[in-house]
This record gives structure tokens, sequence and C-alpha cells, in this order.
């Protein structure tokens, strides 16, 4: 008898036995082994652990508990079925622990309108602005996120968290910039400000486009801003993405360093510097340490119907899984940067491990295009 628990916070699944015989029963094979050695989370929390987990063994079977239980989705639609969800991946249903990330969302939220609309407080605005670019940072990490491995919250969940994120981040830094423009040049007992300009809304001469360049610390946390919302426009509209990826994520990559420098010039660098950092660490474990030294780095094609090609590649020995898993693959050929989830088709004790993908979108009808042209194929792996 097994039992199914959640897998990395990313859609996988671990199948762990309950009630082991104490003998064999006829027909059952002999050489029955649990599955073991399976990753547990994301891989930089995998790889930094492996060494403790006898220890930490009781501690860990509590966590993914808890993380099954907030992985468990409510009866509660996102959005109605009669709206595309485009913004939000598809996901039309909220998990529990989607909940505990929004709710503090909120709060940054509220927390930034008070802090601008009531009090006034410029220093209290610019940090509840500084979390929520933090937590955009944090979300848009792609196998290493800490929100999935405590929360069990799978990648394409993650992602409406992140947009939602970006959002309220350029909703409160636009707050923030307007703090001592609109409320600027009052009486001292009606303002928290460090300094005036003449260009704000109670100056000698108002003008947006002055303020907004008037000193390095208006105009760093102008193009800031800036960065931010022209990062959320380039994403919005998936064609982008979809019919130009390379170009559109050279665009984020380049608005997302920019929005990290424009932020400690800005006097944030501890944040940017956090965010930033923990981005980095995840492209790491993905690109240096998965794809380019622990996985294959060549792959079989094979051509099975006019729309399905079948991939495979020798399964080395830090490679395992459980049926229904799944990796992300990339072919330099296609795209180096274009990573694609895909499920594993072979089973766990098979020599190759081989995945299978249908036609449907351009990624996957330029593979079968390359299929037909190339027996084998360099390619990425991480998962």
């Amino acid at each position: 008898m097994k039992h199914t628990t959640p897998e990395s916070g990313t859609g996988k699944t671990k199948v762990t036995p309950v009630d082991k015989p104490d003998t064999e029963t006829e027909g059952s094979p002999a050489s029955f082994l649990p599955y073991e050695n399976v990753s547990k989370g994301s891989a930089f929390f995998h790889i930094a652990l492996q060494r403790f987990r006898p220890a930490l063994q009781p501690i860990s079977r509590m966590a993914h508990a808890t993380r099954w239980e907030l992985s468990r989705a409510l009866d509660l639609h996102v959005l109605p079925r009669c709206i595309p969800a485009t913004f939000s991946s598809d996901v039309y249903f909220i998990t529990y622990g989607q909940i505990l990330l929004f709710v503090p969302l909120l709060g940054l939220f509220l927390a930034g309108y008070y802090m601008t609309f009531v009090s006034h407080d410029v220093d209290g605005s610019g940090k509840v602005a500084g979390i929520a670019l933090l937590l955009v940072f944090l979300s848009a990490s792609k196998t290493n996120s800490i929100f999935s491995f405590f929360l069990g919250i799978s990648f394409e969940r993650l992602i409406l968290f992140h947009n939602t994120a970006s959002l309220v981040a350029v909703a409160l830094s636009i707050f923030h910039g307007y703090v001592p423009f609109g409320y600027g040049n009052e009486p001292e007992d009606r303002r928290m400000l460090k300094n005036d300009s003449d260009f704000g809304r109670n100056g000698s001469n108002p003008d947006v486009l002055k303020f907004m360049f008037d000193g390095s610390e208006n105009a760093s946390g102008s193009l800031l801003t800036i960065a931010m919302v022209l990062l959320v426009l380039t994403s919005f509209f998936p064609i982008l993405r979809r019919k130009f990826f390379d170009l559109w994520f050279w665009i984020h990559i380049f608005l997302a360093f920019s929005a990290v420098i424009f932020a400690i010039v800005h006097g944030v660098g501890f944040v940017a510097v956090l965010s930033a950092g923990w981005w980095l660490l995840d492209v790491l474990m993905r690109y240096m340490i998965m794809a380019y030294s622990r996985y294959p780095r060549e792959a079989r094609l094979e051509v099975v119907t006019s729309d399905v090609v079948k991939i495979s590649f020798l399964k080395p020995d830090n490679f395992s899984y459980n049926p229904g898993q799944f990796v992300q693959i990339a072919f330099p050929d296609l795209s180096v940067f274009a990573f694609h989830p895909i499920s594993i088709s072979s089973a766990p004790h098979e020599k190759n491990v081989t995945l299978h993908v249908r036609g449907l979108g351009n990624w996957s009808k330029r593979l079968i295009a390359l299929a037909k042209s190339k027996e084998t194929a360099s390619i990425l792996v991480e998962g």
C-alpha cells in the first residue's frame, strides 16, 4: 500500500510505502525496494542539506506533512471560468499556501496606502515598497523557490503570486514617490519628509517630470519605478514571450538588473542585493550545476508520429525520480534559455529516461522539425 505526497512544491509527486509486508507475496518481485534517494524540495535545499538528512528526518517528515496540507486547493475560483486566465497562468483555484502568501501582500499594499495618503511617511512607504520588491525576486526563482519548498506551491501557481507582487511593488513604488511630491512643503506637523523640492505639488514651480529627476535620490527612485513598470508591461501580454522568447528573456534580465542597480543607488541596497543574490543562486544551481554538470548533455530524438517526438537519454546514477514527476528541458539548437516542463514517460527502473512531446505550440513544433533533421541533439536538463 502506498500514498502520494507532494514533491518539491513544483507539481511533482512522491510515492511513499505505508505498509511493507514481512514476507513476499506471490507474484511480487523479489528485488522490490521502496523508492529512495529522491530529492525532497528544491535542488538547492536537497544538495545543501544532503549530509544532514538523517538527523533532519523528523523535521523533514513534519515539513512535508505540513506542505501537503498547504498544497490542497480550496473550492474557490481566482477568476470566473468565462474569463481567460492569461495573467494567472490558467490557475483557477487557490490553495492554502497561496493564501498565506497573498495575505501579507495585501497587508503591504494597505500599509503603503496608509503611509502615503494618511501619515505621509516617506521612509515607511519606501520600506514596504522594498519588501514588495524582495517578494518579486524571491518568487522569480524557478527551481529553488523558498515559497515552493515551505508552502507546497507549484511553480505554475507561483507565477500568479509573482505577477501580483510585481503589480503591488509598482503601485507601492508610485505611492512612495508621491509622498514627497504631493505632501512636500507642508507644515512640519503634517509630514515626515527629509527634503522638499521646488518642483513638488506645493512648491514654487510644480512639475512632475522635473521633480522625478530632481537630485540623485529622486532620479534613482524614478528610474527604478520605470524599470519595474517596463518589466510588468513586457510580461503582461504573452505574445511577446511566446513568439520572441529570447528577446523577451534578455529584456527581462536587463530590466531586472537595472532595477537592482537603481535600488542600490536609491538606498535600498540590502533588499536589492538579497533579491538579486537569491535569483543568481537559483540560476547557478539550474544552469551550472544541474544542466551543465550533473545531468546528461546529449539526447536521442525519434519522431514517433507526425506530431509526437520521443526524447531519450541515459539515466545517470544521480538521477532518481518517481512516476508522475517531470523535468525542465531546453535544446540549445532551439533556445538556450527556453526551458519547458515535460513529464517523464519512462519507469524509474529503466536505464534510459524518456520523454514524449506533442507538437502543440511553437517550441514543440520546432522540436519535431529538429527531430526530423537530427537523431541526436544537445540537451539541458534541470529539475
